[in-house]
């Protein structure tokens, strides 16, 4: 059947990818927060595209980064949700021939 959106085909054919996490370690009363964010290509003058997730098969995933304060460096795909997670973001894409990629973790 045909979506809200107009196209053709139903939840199935959509994926959601995870682009950034939000993590928190303390309590209610105080605590710390970092974040793990996928790293997005940028255009020669420089700008990134925060839309960009979901890479074409024959490019290298970009890598995942985590940020504590000033403190910034790669972060193995395994280890971007935890037990700390607090807030998950994700892109909707629709599933095509042309942009189906691995899924698998």
């Amino acid at each position: 059947g045909g979506g809200s959106d107009g196209e053709s085909g139903g939840s199935s054919d959509l994926l959601y990818d995870l682009y950034s996490v939000v993590n928190h370690m303390g309590g209610l009363s105080g605590g710390h927060y970092t974040a793990c964010c996928l790293s997005t290509p940028c255009s020669p003058g420089g700008i990134e595209d925060a839309a960009s997730v979901g890479y074409p098969q024959d490019s290298r995933s970009p890598p995942w980064l985590y940020f504590d304060d000033e403190f910034v460096e790669e972060l193995p795909p395994a280890r971007v949700v935890s037990e700390a997670a607090y807030v998950l973001f994700y892109k909707r894409r629709r599933v095509t021939g042309a942009n189906l990629v691995n899924t698998t973790v």
